[in-house]
C-alpha cells in the first residue's frame, strides 16, 4: 500500500474469492509505503502479496510498513 506519511495506518475489509480477508496496515515509522512485514492468521509471509485462499474462512492480515 501507499499512504500519506502523517497516517498512522488503516484497516480494510477484502473479499476475494469465497474469503473474507481483514486487512491491518499499521504505520509507525510514518513512511509512505514499503512493507517492512506481513503476518497471515499469526504467519509471517515474505513478501508483499497476500496468499489466496479458496476456503471461505476469515482471515487476518497485519500489514507492518516501512524500510
Amino acid at each position: 500500500p501507499s499512504i500519506p506519511h502523517e497516517w498512522d495506518g488503516f484497516t480494510a475489509v477484502r473479499k476475494f474469492r469465497g474469503a473474507q480477508f481483514n486487512i491491518t496496515v499499521k504505520n509507525p515509522e510514518h513512511v509512505c509505503k514499503g512493507v517492512k512485514s506481513m503476518t497471515v492468521d499469526g504467519q509471517a509471509v515474505s513478501g508483499n502479496v497476500i496468499p489466496a485462499a479458496n476456503d471461505n474462512g476469515i482471515h487476518e492480515v497485519v500489514i507492518t510498513l516501512g524500510k
